[in-house]
């Protein structure tokens, strides 16, 4: 076949490979690449290598476009392999057809080796399933940037040869987007191990959205530090980060943070109203029973104070009230001022109640007579080593009723010691049968009275 007659025919295989990649994209552009390389394969068996080199230059642009938009299409190993393998055969053949007498021969083939070798060093890089591909391979990176160092500075300072500038900038590309994997994995790795305690349920440092999840001090003390680790953290964030993007992951993780500060700051607040309501109420419960000592009932002689159970939970919500770091000074100086102000208020009035329950006084008049009751609580009594009871008087008009359990009623018993006279009250009470009531028991002693003269 004459070399006019390969013109001939490359011509319109040339024409037709350049028609597959211009014509409109059908949606298999992996299958048109398959048929471009048989297109180029023809020609280059026809032996016009020059030809079919620059359709295999044109094919090899579309596959590394197609490989690093769809680098999962397991077609394109088969492609790749069979691109490469027509390259070699096209280089072979470019080099045994240079003129065999020319000084340059040696120097084309060399030069035709070193841009393979080059190539498939790329190719290494970029070319899922190779050993150093850089989207399976990260840890690559440094190798990557070292070929490339090597190739623009030692191979080809003056630039690189027409036949690697696909090839050369696929490299860079992916060094880049590597690069900027590996930003993103030293950004997340200094970060998200110092935010994940804050946001994640169940540590010990979670921030709850809700606000504290716990009533006790020491656990409101510690989500209050977590609190101002958050704070701190965005801060420090904002600085870093001042236009607000870093990685996905830390993105979304400042994002869960913000909700964390934002979510827990309003329900600790609310906690704190909840927690200064409490205690003033408390406090308004106490000023009422003091109140009652004002305007006493006539001939009542009853002290009223607080509870002293009261008065220690109003003690122990002004102590968890002062833990809070956000609480208003005007409030804080305001509960303190009550509280103190009650205790003192009650404490005198405790002065006065302990003087009048230790002073002399009359004894009872009797409320109820029954001598068979008053012959045997007196027996009782005996029997229960008080005395000698000089009298006996049943204090209450009748028995007082525990619904199916008991009923009980109290006596006033007068007696003597080396200071004179005084009585004690003394209460009994009878269980309930189921015919009536038991026999009659000893059930309280109270303290004692001296008489008044």
């Amino acid at each position: 076949m004459s070399k006019c007659t390969l013109s001939r025919l490359a011509a319109p295989l040339l024409f037709s490979t350049l028609l597959l990649f211009t014509a409109p994209a059908m949606g298999d552009e992996a299958g048109d690449i398959e048929k471009a390389l048989r297109l180029a394969e023809k020609v280059i068996f026809a032996g016009d290598s020059e030809q079919g080199s620059a359709m295999l230059a044109e094919i090899g642009v579309k596959l590394e476009q197609l490989q690093q938009s769809d680098p999962g299409n397991r077609k394109l190993v088969t492609i790749n392999s069979k691109f490469k393998q027509l390259q070699r055969k096209v280089d072979q053949k470019m080099a045994v057809a240079a003129p065999p007498s020319t000084e340059g021969k040696e120097e084309a083939r060399q030069k035709a080796q070193e841009i393979e070798k080059w190539r498939k060093t790329f190719w290494s890089f970029t070319t899922p399933r190779e050993e150093k591909y850089l989207g399976a391979h990260p840890e690559m990176l440094n190798e990557a940037r070292e070929t490339l160092r090597q190739f623009e500075t030692v191979a080809f300072p003056a630039g690189p040869p027409p036949e690697l500038q696909d090839a050369l900038k696929s490299l860079k590309n992916a060094v880049a987007h590597a690069e900027a994997e590996k930003g993103a994995a030293d950004i997340d790795g200094t970060w998200l191990p110092r935010i994940k305690p804050l946001i994640t349920p169940n540590d010990p440092a979670y921030l709850s959205p809700s606000g504290p999840i716990s009533p006790k001090s020491e656990d409101i003390a510690r989500m209050d530090e977590s609190l101002e680790k958050g704070k701190a953290l965005l801060r420090e964030y904002e600085q870093a980060f001042p236009g607000g993007q870093s990685t996905h992951f830390l993105n979304q993780a400042i994002d869960d943070l913000r909700r964390a500060v934002k979510g827990y700051t309003q329900g600790r607040q609310r906690s704190t109203d909840n927690q200064v309501g409490e205690l003033r109420d408390l406090l308004q419960r106490g000023q009422k029973v003091l109140a009652k000592n004002q305007t006493p009932a006539p001939g009542d002689s009853t002290v009223f104070v607080v509870n002293g159970s009261d008065m220690q939970e109003m003690e122990g919500k002004l102590a968890a009230i002062k833990t809070i770091p956000a609480i208003d000074p005007a409030t804080l100086a305001g509960l303190e001022k009550d509280l103190q102000a009650l205790k003192a208020e009650d404490s005198r009035w405790r002065e006065k109640k302990t003087a009048l329950d230790n002073a002399p006084r009359p004894f009872p008049a009797a409320g109820m007579t029954s001598q068979s009751l008053e012959k045997e609580m007196l027996a009782i009594l005996k029997d229960r080593g008080i005395g000698p009871v000089e009298k006996l008087v049943i204090v209450d008009k009748d028995w007082w009723v525990q619904q199916g359990e008991f009923r009980y009623v109290k006596a006033a018993a007068l007696q003597k010691d080396g200071e004179g006279p005084f009585f004690s009250h003394v209460t009994f009470r009878q269980m309930q049968t189921l015919s009536g009531y038991g026999p009659t028991e000893l059930w309280e002693q109270g303290k004692k009275y001296r008489i008044a003269p």
